[in-house]
C-alpha cells in the first residue's frame, strides 16, 4: 500500500506564500484525484506555533507534518537550532520509512532530500527551486559591511556542500534548462541525467477578467482606474530588481503606475526611492496575500524584472490572467529562464539591464493594442498543468 503514498516535501507551506508552496499544493491535489495518499512534510514557518495542533494538522484534505525550523526560542542559539532541527528532522523521516517504506518523495529542498535519503527512502525525486552560488551571486551588490558578507559567504558555502550532496544522491528534475545546466554544474552530473520538467499554472484562479469586471476589481483593490498598471509579485530582495523597476517610472515621463505585492528585506530601501523620487503618487505595494490572482487580473502588464530568477512561476500566473510580461534579455546578462518558456510572442524584452530600457519595453508593451488576453492565457494552460508535471514525477 505504501506504493500508493506520496509524501511531498519542503522547507515552507501553506499558510506560507510562495512559488514553492504553491507548487505542493498543487501537486497535493492532483494526487488526491488519482487516489494518492498524501502526505505534507515541511518546517513550521509561517505557522502560529502556539497553536498546539500546529506540528500536525489537516489542510485541504492533506496532512501536513511540520518540524520546528527553532527548537529553541534564542536566536543567539542558531546554530545549535540548526543541529537540531536536522536531528528532529531525521527521526521524522525514520518514522516515515517504518510507516509507508515504498512511498515516492518529492522535495523541495535539499535538507529534506538528505533527511530522506538518510532514512532509506530509495529513487528520491529532488525538484530544485534554485542554487545556494547563484543566488548568493545575485544577491551579493546588495550586502553591506564585513560580517554580513562573511556570514553571507559561510551560510553559501555550507549550503552548497549540502545541495551538491543532495543533487549526487537524488533523481533530479528542474524546470529549465539553464537550472539544468546549473545543477550539472554543482553536482557533476551528466546533463542527461537532469529531467527538464513543466510546472503547472491554475485557470481556475489564474484568468482574464472582462474590461468592466477589470475597472470594478481596480477600485475593489484602490488602484486608479485611469492609469495602466505595471505588476511585479514577489520577493523584495535585490535579485528580484524591483529597485530598476521602480527606476524606469522616473526614467521618463511613464504613462503606467507600479503595484508591488510581496515582502523582503529590501522594503525599506523601496521606500527611500520611492520618497526620494517622489513617486509616492505612481506606486501602491500590497502585502503578500492569498488572493494574488486579484492583482493580476487589475493589471495590464507583468514585470519580470529579475536579475536572477531559475524559472518564475510568477510568469505563467500572468500569461494564464491573459497578461502581456515584460522582461530582460539573457544577453543583458540576467540569469533567468523566461526565454525558454516558449511564449515569446506574448513577452516583450527590453535590450539591457538598466531601468531607462525597462521603461522603454514596458511603454512598447502598453502601447500595443492587439494583445488578445483569451488568447495568451489559453496558449499557456493548456502547456503548463499541474497533471503532467505530477505524471513526470511519478514516472521519474
Amino acid at each position: 500500500m505504501s506504493k500508493d503514498v506520496l509524501i511531498l516535501c519542503s522547507n515552507a507551506y501553506w499558510p506560507s506564500i510562495g512559488g514553492i508552496e504553491n507548487s505542493l499544493r498543487h501537486l497535493a491535489g492532483e494526487a488526491r484525484k488519482s487516489n494518492l495518499r498524501v502526505l505534507i512534510v515541511a518546517s513550521d514557518i509561517g505557522v502560529n506555533v502556539k497553536d498546539p495542533e500546529h506540528l500536525a494538522s489537516w489542510k485541504e484534505g492533506v496532512r501536513v507534518i511540520r518540524y520546528p525550523m527553532t527548537p529553541i526560542k534564542f536566536r543567539c542559539l542558531k546554530p545549535v537550532n540548526f543541529l537540531l532541527s536536522i536531528l528532529i528532522l531525521r527521526r521524522l523521516f525514520r518514522r516515515l520509512k517504518r510507516m509507508s517504506p515504498g512511498a515516492t518523495i518529492v522535495a523541495r529542498h535539499h535538507f529534506l532530500v538528505l533527511a530522506a535519503v538518510a532514512a532509506g527512502f530509495q529513487g528520491v525525486r529532488y525538484l530544485v527551486p534554485s542554487i545556494a552560488v547563484q543566488q548568493e551571486l545575485a544577491e551579493r551588490a546588495s550586502r553591506r559591511g564585513l560580517f554580513k558578507v562573511v556570514r553571507s559567504r559561510a551560510y553559501v558555502a555550507l549550503h552548497s556542500l549540502l545541495q551538491r550532496l543532495a543533487l549526487q544522491c537524488s533523481t533530479v528534475f528542474v524546470f529549465s534548462r539553464t537550472m539544468a545546466t546549473q545543477c550539472a554544474h554543482l553536482s557533476g552530473k551528466n546533463l542527461q541525467d537532469i529531467s527538464v520538467v513543466k510546472p503547472g499554472v491554475d485557470p481556475a484562479r489564474f484568468h482574464p477578467l472582462e474590461a468592466s469586471l477589470k475597472v470594478s476589481l481596480k477600485k475593489k483593490l484602490s488602484l486608479p482606474v485611469d492609469r495602466k498598471l505595471a505588476l511585479f509579485v514577489g520577493r523584495f530582495v535585490h535579485a528580484k530588481g524591483v529597485d530598476l523597476l521602480l527606476e524606469s517610472i522616473a526614467a521618463k515621463s511613464s504613462s503606467y503606475d507600479v503595484v508591488l505585492v510581496g515582502r523582503g528585506t529590501e522594503l525599506e530601501n523601496y521606500l527611500a526611492l520611492i520618497k526620494n523620487r517622489s513617486l509616492q503618487k505612481n506606486v501602491f505595494i500590497f502585502p503578500n496575500t492569498p488572493s494574488v490572482e486579484e492583482y493580476f487580473q487589475a493589471a495590464d502588464v507583468f514585470v519580470m524584472c529579475s536579475r536572477y530568477e531559475p524559472f518564475g512561476q510568477t510568469v505563467l500566473e500572468a500569461l494564464c490572467s491573459g497578461l502581456p510580461v515584460v522582461a530582460f534579455r539573457g544577453a543583458s546578462g540576467v540569469v533567468t529562464a523566461t526565454e525558454e518558456l516558449g511564449m515569446d510572442d506574448y513577452i516583450v524584452y527590453a535590450s539591457n539591464l538598466s531601468a531607462e530600457s525597462l521603461s522603454a519595453a514596458i511603454s512598447e508593451c502598453i502601447k500595443k493594442q492587439f494583445w488578445d488576453a483569451s488568447a495568451i492565457s489559453i496558449a499557456c494552460h493548456t502547456t503548463y498543468n499541474w497533471r503532467r508535471l505530477l505524471d513526470d514525477l511519478m514516472d521519474g
